[in-house]
């Protein structure tokens, strides 16, 4: 959804924790230095490059190799990502807030579930 300085509660309805993928889209004009933070977990994850008016940075925490984890407009990009990269989402309601403005972020996963 659009975002500026947002926080809201996020609900993982599976059993076990999950890795997302986040894609954080620049709206009309470009964007820079933003945060997501999970307070639930106490991870978070920076990132201090610039997203391109229209374009996406992709962070993958499913996929967390230098090659896949970071991407800005398809481009690795791990070097501008600072914090706990591997910003995972705890089963049930996960306090998440974002930093940035002028933007849309899309949380991604697939809920799992664990049984003996």
């Amino acid at each position: 959804w659009p975002t500026a300085a947002h926080a809201w509660v996020h609900a993982n309805d599976g059993k076990v924790l999950v890795y997302p993928k986040y894609t954080i889209t620049a709206g009309g004009s470009s964007i820079s230095a933003f945060t997501l933070t999970n307070s639930t977990t106490g991870k978070s994850f920076t990132y201090a490059g610039t997203v391109l008016a229209g374009q996406a940075l992709v962070v993958d925490t499913a996929v967390p190799t230098p090659e896949g984890l970071c991407k800005n407009n398809g481009t690795a990009d791990l070097a501008n990502l600072s914090g706990d990269f591997l910003v995972y989402l705890n089963p049930g309601n996960n306090s998440l807030s974002f930093s940035g403005a002028n933007a849309t972020l899309l949380v991604e996963y697939y809920p799992r579930f664990w049984s003996p």
